[in-house]
């Protein structure tokens, strides 16, 4: 035999496949298992390259080998193996940290959606108890966005009475909500 010649194993047949894997089943085994320290994970990176070997061995047969080879080739293959198994569990775990995040601010979000629209629901629930003309003017300062002098002028009343109402809802709404903490804010514009 020559420096080339065809690989002293047929890996078409079964029996040379056979052979092929009890001679270096347990050095790619090892190969992967230095650089994964995980057995699972490592036994099936060996499964996965002797797979494709048993896939391509028509191709395999066709190439010329030099001696020794076969252990260069599954040398190799392992590394590849373990690059690429170690390339997308990094991927992975960069989409799973992104994930979480975003589901961690969606159920933030959802949160305190929920607890605007109950506070939302709650202080419409409190002016439903205020006098109508308080709450009246209350609604059309805070809902509807009108300053004080427009409220006055539609109210025909006076700027003062408006405040008034403005000043009693708030501290009404301050006092009947204090679980929720509400900050400190001027009565009006």
């Amino acid at each position: 035999m020559g420096v080339f010649s065809k690989p002293t194993l047929d890996v078409r047949s079964q029996a040379g496949f056979t052979i092929l894997y009890e001679k270096y089943g347990d050095f790619v085994y090892h190969s992967c298992y230095r650089y994964l320290q995980d057995k699972d994970v490592s036994h099936n990176l060996t499964a996965d390259i002797f797979t494709s070997i048993w896939e391509r061995r028509d191709v395999l047969a066709q190439e010329t080998w030099k001696k020794d080879s076969w252990k260069l080739y599954l040398s190799q293959a392992a590394k590849q193996q373990v690059y690429n198994h170690l390339r997308v569990k990094r991927q992975l775990e960069i989409y799973f940290a992104r994930t979480s995040h975003q589901l961690k601010s969606l159920v933030n979000s959802t949160e305190e959606t929920f607890e605007f629209d109950e506070l939302a629901n709650q202080i419409d629930t409190l002016l439903n108890g205020l006098p109508p003309k308080c709450q009246e003017v209350f609604r059309l300062s805070r809902e509807k966005g009108q300053s004080n002098k427009e409220i006055a002028e539609s109210l025909k009343i006076s700027v003062n009475s408006v405040k008034t109402h403005i000043a009693k809802a708030i501290k009404y709404l301050r006092e009947n909500l204090s679980d929720y903490n509400l900050p400190k804010r001027s009565t009006g514009s």
